[in-house]
């Protein structure tokens, strides 16, 4: 199986921002109170997951590299700027710490059928 992709960047309110994505980071968003399977989950299932558990998420994300801002202040940019835009980038974020295992890649054909 693949490991966690080593980094992202991501965008908030015109800045760059390289996020070094580790067991240490997930360990610390899921100890804060963020499901991150179940936000995986409703990404797939919805492609837009609650707006709050989505601006945690990446007020989360911003925060493991000493940004200093709050769900709060990343709820107002989602709703009054680009919200594609971070829901992208949170998608983004959020695939990457669910790696697939090299089989999952591989597209799997069905074995032919033996001649009797």
């Amino acid at each position: 199986m693949a490991g966690i992709q080593k980094d992202i960047i991501v965008s908030f309110k015109g800045e760059k921002y390289t996020i070094p994505l580790s067991m240490d980071l997930v360990n610390r968003i899921e100890l804060g109170g963020i499901n991150l399977l179940k936000l995986r989950l409703m990404m797939d299932a919805t492609d837009i997951p609650p707006t709050s558990l989505l601006s945690s998420f990446y007020a989360a994300l911003l925060n493991s590299v000493d940004v200093d801002v709050s769900a709060e202040d990343v709820w107002s940019e989602l709703i009054n700027s680009d919200p594609i835009g971070l829901i992208n980038a949170s998608k983004l974020a959020l695939y990457a710490m669910f790696p697939a295992s090299a089989e999952d890649t591989e597209i799997k054909k069905p074995k032919p059928k033996a001649k009797n």
